[in-house]
């Protein structure tokens, strides 16, 4: 089983879920591959990969996709917690400068298109960042503020809930992606049915 996934997901992370499924199917063996979101769907396309993990994956009608796990989304800023809770609603986050990543891994996508959901303008910082710690990096040095999800957050004094305009809490989905027409039988039918079956309660027992 060839498994590409996103920075989004992390492979230590990707192992606990999975790591059940390898117990359960010894003759499987998985292989992991790292890399951006373009990247891992051409691989995908191509028939070099039989499942990939992350965000931002277009809807197609050859591919079935399944919810992994939801992240929480905070706002890392430089200014100190305001409101209830030290949470940051959308609006407000929207008349901050918000730093964001080069556009590999989705993140910097799904940041926008929770604001132009909402109808909210976004004021982003011209430069990019690399990695979810350069963006914590250069929220330390007052370029900005950054939408990041706590899984991947090092220093969570910066970061404080992110709320929807009606005050509920912003996740951001991770999912798993196939080829439809790859999902019939062996290895990959397996995987899938552990996918729905096992993962959900896995997923919880790592967000808790």
């Amino acid at each position: 089983m060839r498994i590409g996934f996103t920075p989004l997901m992390g492979a230590g992370r990707l192992a606990l879920l999975l790591e059940p499924f390898e117990q359960r199917h010894a003759g499987v063996r998985l292989l992991f591959f790292e890399s951006s979101v373009a990247d891992l769907e051409q691989r995908l396309d191509a028939g070099q990969l039989d499942v990939i993990v992350g965000c931002g994956f277009r809807r197609l009608r050859t591919r079935g996709r399944a919810r992994l796990l939801e992240d929480e989304l905070v706002l890392c800023s430089p200014q100190p917690p305001l409101g209830a809770g030290g949470a940051a609603t959308l609006p407000a986050a929207s008349r901050e400068r918000l730093l964001l990543t080069a556009d590999l891994c989705g993140l910097a996508s799904a940041t926008r298109g929770l604001f132009e959901a909402a109808g909210l303008p976004i004021q982003a910082y011209p430069g990019r960042a690399m990695s979810y710690g350069a963006l914590e990096d250069w929220v330390d040095l007052g370029l900005g503020s950054a939408v990041i999800p706590r899984f991947h957050v090092r220093r969570q004094a910066l970061a404080r809930p992110l709320l929807d305009a009606a005050g509920a809490p912003l996740r951001l989905a991770l999912e798993a992606v196939w080829r439809r027409g790859a999902a019939g039988a062996g290895p990959v039918a397996a995987f899938l049915t552990f996918v729905h079956r096992v993962v959900p309660t896995l997923a919880r027992g790592l967000a808790a």
